[in-house]
């Protein structure tokens, strides 16, 4: 005859997660850490590439950029018109990002991750505060990298680059 009393602690077996809960947050905010890291130099990296290439397209069209100045054009317009060629870019190239990302999410929850650890499925959520917030940023760090190249236009002098022209016989425009 066995009786069982309700204040014997033997009688209970009751595993704490809490440890292996908090190992698990710190892994994830860890992971979390190195994502940002990752997508912070892909995106600076992205804007030294922005950068190189209005530079290369400056000076390709340094003939036509001359000859709007002879002409009568205003540096800041066309300095304008380079920032807004490097919005547009940057701007597609940001959405295309955070459009893959969306579809990156969908296919890892589709995937479900299982964490032996904390004994429950890993998912992803996509925050649209997030995206909003990574968009606006993005977007500043490509103006700082579309404005930089278009200063150099304001170095460009009419006079010499006919000059140029005329005394390498290259054809104008």
């Amino acid at each position: 005859n066995h009786h069982l009393s309700p204040t014997d602690p033997s009688i209970l077996n009751i595993i704490d997660n809490q440890e292996a809960l908090q190992q698990a947050y710190q892994y994830y905010h860890v992971v979390q850490l190195i994502l940002v890291i990752v997508g912070s130099l892909m995106l600076l990296i992205s804007a030294f590439s922005l950068a190189s290439l209005l530079f290369s397209i400056v000076r390709d069209d340094l003939q036509e950029i001359g000859l709007r100045l002879a002409i009568g054009a205003h540096y800041s317009d066309l300095c304008l018109s380079y920032i807004i060629f490097g919005l547009l870019l940057g701007s597609v190239a940001i959405m295309l990002g955070l459009f893959l990302s969306l579809v990156l999410i969908i296919l890892i929850n589709d995937m479900h991750f299982y964490l032996v650890i904390i004994n429950t499925y890993l998912y992803f959520k996509f925050s649209v505060v997030w995206a909003i917030l990574i968009f606006t940023t993005s977007l500043l760090i490509i103006l700082l990298a579309s404005f930089i190249p278009t200063r150099s236009i304001k170095r460009i002098m009419p006079s010499s680059i006919f000059n140029f022209i005329l005394t390498n016989n290259l054809p104008v425009l």
